[in-house]
Order: C-alpha cells, then structure tokens, then sequence
C-alpha cells in the first residue's frame, strides 16, 4: 500500500513557497501521475482503496499547526495579514488536496 498526497489544480500564487512544496502540498502530484508512477515501478492492478480530500477545516488547521511559516510567508505575498492569507488559501485550494491510499500486486520473483 502507497499513501501520498495528491493535488488537483493548484492557483500559480502557491507555487513559490518553499514549505509548501516541503510539506508535498505545492509539491504534490496530480492522483494520475501517483498511479502511473506505481505502475512504472512494476505494480500491475494499480488502484486507489481510498482517497481522502480535505476540507476546509483540514485545510485551515493543516498550515495553522503545521506549517505557520509557510502562513506567514503567504501573508507576506499577499500583503495580508495571516488570517487573511489562511482565509484565501482555504478558499484556493478548497477540494484541490487530497490523501490517497494505493495499491496494486507485485510480479512474482
């Protein structure tokens, strides 16, 4: 089983921040690409078992408790202040996040 986080269209003003890309949000994988890099890998039957997509919820307390320096950096961008900049982020990337498990059959050895 494979667990990673998966991205869907992510607006270009995150792309810059380093956290983010750390934290596998801005540097994340399109769910396609995490199934075809499986299979590249030898996995045949490659599928997702379970995707979780985070809410907004999820989304806020994610960068509050996790990564405030990528908030603050965000505000800094913006020329907001963090609640702000964690308002806009939510609102951004709102159904775009997700945590999926994958799996598939190894060949026989």
């Amino acid at each position: 089983m494979i667990s990673d986080i998966v991205v869907q269209d992510l607006p270009s003003w995150l792309s810059c921040h380093a956290d983010l890309h750390a934290a596998c949000i801005t540097g994340a994988t399109y769910e396609a690409h995490c199934l075809a890099l499986a299979a590249a890998a030898g996995l045949s039957g490659v599928y997702v078992v379970e995707r979780l997509v985070y809410d907004a919820e999820a989304l806020g307390a994610l960068i509050r408790s996790e990564l405030p320096g990528a908030l603050r950096a965000l505000a800094v961008g913006l020329g907001v202040e963090p609640d702000l900049a964690l308002v806009r982020f939510v609102a951004d990337t709102l159904g775009e996040i997700a945590t999926v498990k994958v799996t598939g059959l190894r060949p026989a050895t």
